[in-house]
């Protein structure tokens, strides 16, 4: 979110270099606004090295520092629009003859002389803060142990052992049978399991990985989860214990990275393996596990999880895109969740397929909101209620979901994250049609938040996916949200939208980030003073507009967005 923040008063400063009604005067001191402009973009390039490092940062005290960088370019931005705005008011006035209003094609001068200390303080304050930025990402701060309470866990649980997964039981079907079967074809096999977070990829890789049927067919097996972050060394040193259970490495530290290949390479050769690489984020760690999986023509395996669709390299592979759950399905995984075996009456089924459909279809949520269910009143009451959403059960359930739903957003690429956070300024649900993305593009530039078309072919065009399919900057943000399963597409209807897992978590890092606060998002309503931190207010029920308070709110706030759409 600082990439955006950024952004921002980049732009800001670029209309005032390049507006044809402002005179920027600078007698007493030439080429401040000049010198302010680099330090902002080189401050902006440096925020990039994120993307390059994020698989060994501390998350956790990068967002910190983002956070108070955030601080310091808001306080900024708004001291020199509100210096301009005065300047321009001023003179203003002074045109004025009687009735008569100067024509807006006046030019205004804006002496900067008066902004000279802040400007040189601002500075100052972003050279600290672009070295300890990068400081941090280069060599990042130890971890602290965090507390693991009131979160659910990354893998859901379809049903036992022994039961068929709800939902996936023909992709659990058809991959066994292609695991076990033996094929003219004797080349290694690679399988990608692609989906949202919370959908249930790790669940049914697990299955497949303990299936006795399966295990019979390899000779070596290992599992391992990687996640957003990893070390290359520690990865193989997880697939060593396990191919070779009796190895003994005493010295972990001393291995070279080279000497934990040649060992992983040597444990697969000439042996019929299935290894499970669950919850890959990263391309290049993908390419360089499987170049040390040998393919000896005996039908090994490799098995891959991911939620960043462009991150398992399978060009001679197949790929499996999970897909959400069913009404039926979502009912069947609630009710086996809250009842188990135990028999749920007409009025609480009515209900409950009610509280499954508003789960939308994920697995994750399904069975978070069955857990609080379980532990609260099954009266037909709290469930008609809770049905009606009118219970926060949603809203909890979200919450315990955080820790496996967040890294989504956290690890995406700077330039993404303020254009996935301005998406939940639409309605809870709201199916977003493929032109409006082209608005919502025209919104983005207009504010900075994304490339412009010259940094767009500068930075981004070079990258596979946009010369593969020659995208525009707008299709290019579609398709990332789209393979990094942010967005859920529609294609029958050509639209887009979040699934409200993903769309509460956009208000609610919104609103921590100050990017914007919606005025019916009703998971928390901000104390008045806090508002006016608010970059944006955005309006997503019209009825709003009828309030005067509402009124004389948008009258004081620079950015308003009113959504008619709901």
């Amino acid at each position: 979110m600082a990439h955006g923040a950024v952004g921002s008063l980049k732009l800001t400063v670029e209309r005032l270099q390049n507006s044809s009604y402002i005179s920027i005067v600078q007698n007493s001191s030439p080429g401040a606004i000049e010198l302010l402009y680099d330090e902002v973009c080189s401050f902006q390039d440096a925020l990039e090295e994120f993307d390059k490092r994020r698989n060994t940062i501390n998350m956790k005290m990068v967002k910190y520092l983002e956070a108070k960088i955030m601080d310091v370019v808001y306080k900024f931005e708004d001291a020199i629009e509100s210096y301009v705005l005065d300047q321009i008011r001023s003179q203003s006035e002074e045109s004025h003859h009687g009735d008569q209003i100067h024509p807006p094609s006046m030019l205004f001068s804006v002496d900067l002389q008066k902004l000279k200390l802040d400007v040189d303080s601002f500075i100052k304050t972003v050279k600290k803060m672009k070295k300890g930025y990068i400081h941090e990402l280069r060599n990042p701060s130890p971890e602290e142990e965090e507390e693991e309470a009131d979160v659910v866990p990354p893998r859901i649980n379809f049903g036992g052992n022994h039961e068929p997964m709800i939902g996936f039981s023909e992709y659990f079907i058809e991959l066994r049978d292609l695991f076990t079967n033996d094929y003219e074809d004797p080349s290694r096999m690679i399988f990608s399991l692609d989906g949202m977070a919370g959908i249930g990829k790790t669940t049914l890789a697990t299955k497949l990985f303990q299936d006795p049927s399966i295990v019979s067919c390899y000779s070596r097996r290992a599992f391992v989860t990687i996640g957003p972050k990893y070390l290359l060394k520690n990865v193989l040193l997880h697939i060593l214990v396990q191919l070779n259970p009796s190895l003994e490495i005493t010295d972990v530290d001393g291995e070279t990275l080279a000497m934990l290949k040649r060992m992983v390479r040597n444990s697969l050769k000439h042996q019929r393996y299935f290894i499970v690489l669950d919850d890959i984020w990263d391309e290049k760690l993908c390419s360089a596990l499987k170049k040390l999986f040998p393919d000896d023509g005996n039908r090994s395996l490799v098995l891959m999880t991911t939620r960043i669709g462009d991150a398992t390299d399978i060009e001679h592979g197949c790929r499996y895109d999970l897909p959400l759950l069913d009404k039926k399905e979502s009912w069947v995984l609630l009710r086996q969740k809250v009842f188990g075996q135990e028999t749920c009456s007409y009025e609480l089924e009515k209900a409950g397929k009610k509280i499954a459909e508003n789960c939308e279809g994920l697995p994750l949520t399904i069975v978070t909101v069955a857990n609080i269910l379980s532990k609260s009143e099954k009266t037909t009451e709290y469930w008609n209620k809770v049905s009606d959403e009118k219970d926060s059960i949603y809203y909890d359930a979200y919450d315990q979901m955080s820790k496996v739903l967040l890294p989504s957003y956290d690890y995406l690429d700077q330039r993404l994250k303020a254009c996935f956070l301005y998406m939940g300024i639409y309605p809870q649900r709201h199916k977003i049609p493929f032109i409006e993305f082209f608005v919502l593009h025209s919104l983005w530039n207009a504010e900075g938040i994304v490339y412009s078309a010259e940094q767009f072919r500068e930075k981004v065009s070079q990258l596979k996916m946009v010369e593969m399919f020659d995208l525009d900057p707008c299709s290019y943000y579609i398709i990332e949200f789209s393979l990094k399963h942010l967005i859920i597409d529609d294609g029958e209807k050509l639209c887009y939208s979040l699934h409200s897992s993903f769309w509460y978590m956009c208000n609610k890092e919104a609103v921590k980030n100050k990017f914007f606060y919606a005025f019916n998002y009703s998971a928390g309503a901000l104390p008045e003073e806090d508002l006016i931190y608010q970059r944006r207010l955005c309006m997503q029920n019209n009825v709003l507009l009828a309030i005067q308070d509402v009124q004389d709110s948008i009258a004081s706030s620079s950015m308003i967005y009113i959504n008619y759409n709901h």
